[in-house]
């Protein structure tokens, strides 16, 4: 398909069979269930689920949101200018920046039915249109409903680990860890410390309340608000010195989820994920602003920059 994101949503949404609407969905549920019957396969809600069109338009308009969403997210990420080109890897990495976002658990799981009704949509395309692609969403899905089981229900308080330092300084892997590093020193969603190249950099620089420090330009941040984030020199020259050697750093999230979990594990805490590194960062900067003599309106807003916040409320839910 050619175009932007929206006309291809569009698209595929009018051209694959998925639009029912206007019919009647009673009825399509009930031949989903006698056909999932036929074939010895459980008449669940989940499953009919996957097989039902869309018969309304408030669901229609939903799910199109987050296919663009989705589409524009990997279009960003890994250059997929065609939705036909979507794979599982780029629904997950979709999903995981959601979690890392801190949505709520509900919301989550409509994004995560969205992006199954996507992938029915897709195969139903191709099917149509003998395209010959065949989509598997389900299992990276299905990793992503896993964390967000874990990290978005578990919580009401602080997700900040007990022993940040020691979490992060047990994670395997130079990637991964430089990757811990960066989130727990600079408060840095997962989605931003995903890649870096040279043209990041910025050097070293003072900071008000951490002394000297290293400077990392970012883009790619959610709701495109370009800022600095800061690590301690010696993270910094560690970034520096891979990209120097392997031209840039990309970081695999699935090996990075695993060693995080491991560390945790092995520190003999509770694995809060990555964001946890994000609650851990925001009470220690926040702190350290306060011992400058600020107060706490100004230490607020300094330290909701620091993190890509647009306002100080978001901020302080971390501070629990």
């Amino acid at each position: 398909m050619r175009g932007s994101p929206v006309k291809q949503v569009q698209d595929l949404f009018h051209q694959s069979g998925i639009n029912q609407i206007g019919t009647s969905k009673h009825m399509a549920k009930s031949n989903v269930r006698e056909d999932l019957r036929q074939n010895d396969k459980s008449a669940s809600w989940h499953n009919v689920g996957k097989k039902m069109g869309i018969h309304s338009y408030s669901t229609a308009d939903a799910y199109r949101k987050v296919w663009i969403e989705l589409h524009r997210n990997a279009k960003e990420n890994f250059g997929v200018k065609n939705i036909e080109n979507l794979k599982g890897e780029h629904t997950q990495h979709y999903l995981e920046g959601k979690i890392s976002n801190n949505v709520a658990h509900s919301t989550f799981m409509q994004y995560a039915s969205a992006c199954e009704k996507l992938e029915q949509t897709l195969n139903l395309y191709a099917e149509k249109h003998d395209t010959g692609n065949t989509y598997h969403f389900s299992s990276n899905i299905q990793n992503a409903r896993s964390d967000a089981h874990k990290i978005l229900e578990r919580f009401e308080g602080s997700r900040a680990y007990e022993t940040p330092s020691a979490l992060v300084n047990s994670v395997k892997g130079e990637v991964n860890n430089i990757a811990a590093h960066i989130q727990y020193e600079a408060g840095a969603r997962i989605n931003e410390t995903y890649k870096f190249k040279e043209e990041n950099l910025k050097g070293l620089a003072e900071h008000s309340a951490r002394g000297e420090v290293g400077k990392i330009f970012i883009d790619n941040t959610k709701g495109g608000k370009e800022r600095d984030i800061f690590v301690t020199p010696e993270t910094y020259q560690r970034l520096e010195n891979y990209i120097k050697e392997h031209g840039e750093y990309v970081l695999d999230k699935s090996s990075y989820y695993i060693s995080l979990n491991d560390a945790a594990k092995e520190t003999n805490q509770t694995y809060n994920a990555s964001h946890g590194l994000r609650w851990s960062f925001a009470r220690e900067e926040f702190q350290k602003f306060m011992e400058t003599g600020r107060t706490y309106e100004e230490t607020l807003i300094l330290v909701s920059d620091e993190m890509g916040h647009v306002r100080g409320d978001i901020t302080e839910h971390y501070l629990k």
